[in-house]
């Protein structure tokens, strides 16, 4: 994982691997829709329109930057599913003056590698050391409950039912 940040403009970069097929990946990533049943911060996920691989997608974020404060981060993205991912960019402007971005599926021996690169300035005032927290952390936080949703949609039909039946405490 990676980040960088000039003038209130930040890329992070992320990178991770799964023990399921390309497929499998693109299949999670594109079923918008179902994004806040496993991601804390997405609130809302709605597909406004759909013309072959392109989509035109509302999202509805919940950051939470200190014990007692969030922030709630409203997106119009257009998107377009390439050959080898999905690349994205905010065209409302409404949070942020930049915010685009990509996912990268690649096959690998064994399941695939995934990559996720962001660019994004806020159109509000950010400390840099807070946002460098907050847009690793939430880098973070995003590959680890798409990981965890890859994982629950590959296994076995028998064991999802089990996972679901009986989650871990």
């Amino acid at each position: 994982m990676s980040i960088s940040g000039a003038r209130g403009v930040y890329s992070v970069t992320a990178r991770f691997s799964v023990a399921a097929p390309p497929e499998k990946v693109r299949e999670v990533l594109t079923d918008y829709e179902s994004i806040p049943a496993y991601s804390s911060s997405v609130v809302k996920s709605e597909i406004k329109s759909r013309k072959n691989s392109n989509v035109i997608l509302e999202q509805v974020g919940s950051q939470r930057i200190l014990p007692i404060y969030s922030v709630n981060v409203h997106l119009l993205l257009t998107v377009e599913e390439t050959e080898d991912g999905i690349e994205f960019e905010d065209i409302s402007g409404r949070d942020f003056r930049i915010y685009r971005g990509r996912w990268k599926i690649a096959a690998i021996q064994g399941g695939s590698e995934v990559e996720y690169f962001l660019t994004a300035q806020p159109a509000f005032y950010v400390p840099g050391f807070i946002a460098n927290m907050i847009f690793v952390g939430k880098a973070k936080e995003i590959c680890r409950e798409l990981i965890n949703e890859i994982d629950r949609r590959s296994a076995p039909l028998s064991l999802r039912y089990r996972r679901e039946r009986f989650p871990k405490p």
